[in-house]
């Protein structure tokens, strides 16, 4: 049985407009339905649709986010033509980075990127918050320095949420495996 998208945030399953759909009915946001503001909530499919050049580094960057946060929330917005990463489905406020495919490039960025280390000098941008990395090939995702900023940008967000370091976690960065 499928849950609320806002309980399957909770838990950490990924949402589909399907579900968000269903889910802003549910909380009784009847506001975003009449003003269209549901239908912006996609699938991962839909943004490797609108940038096929760039399906691999997509996929990369996807697969670096689940082994960094295996619980994440995952919401894409092809409107926004973006895929977001985070604790929740808010992308200002919960989610702490995401792929933004550009003709030439993906911008792996993160929403709180200017309060992150840096000590690769990898983050670009001079906003007062957002920063990015500029990827140009899925074989770039392996370089340690973008795991460590997923990594800073996860647990910035953690604590500005008041989140728990959550038990799923403390293996992976001691670089432990779960066993099948």
């Amino acid at each position: 049985m499928a849950l609320p998208w806002h309980a399957a945030a909770a838990v950490g399953q990924r949402i589909d407009s399907e579900d968000c759909a269903a889910g802003v009915r549910g909380i009784g946001s009847a506001h975003l339905l009449e003003t269209g503001m549901a239908d912006v909530i996609g699938t991962f499919e839909d943004i490797v649709a609108l940038a096929p050049k760039h399906e691999a580094v997509l996929r990369a960057l996807r697969a670096l986010a689940v082994q960094v946060h295996p619980d994440h929330v995952e919401v894409a917005r092809p409107g926004d033509r973006a895929v977001s990463w985070g604790w929740g489905p808010k992308k200002m406020s919960e989610a702490y980075a995401y792929a933004l495919p550009y003709k030439n490039h993906v911008n792996l960025g993160f929403y709180r990127g200017a309060d992150l280390p840096d000590p690769e000098g990898r983050l670009k941008g001079t906003g007062k918050a957002m920063r990015n990395v500029s990827i140009r090939s899925a074989e770039e995702v392996a370089d340690p320095a973008l795991r460590a900023l997923i990594v800073a940008a996860r647990e910035e967000r953690r604590a500005a949420l008041g989140l728990g370091i959550a038990r799923s976690l403390a293996g992976k960065e001691a670089g432990f495996q779960r066993s099948a």
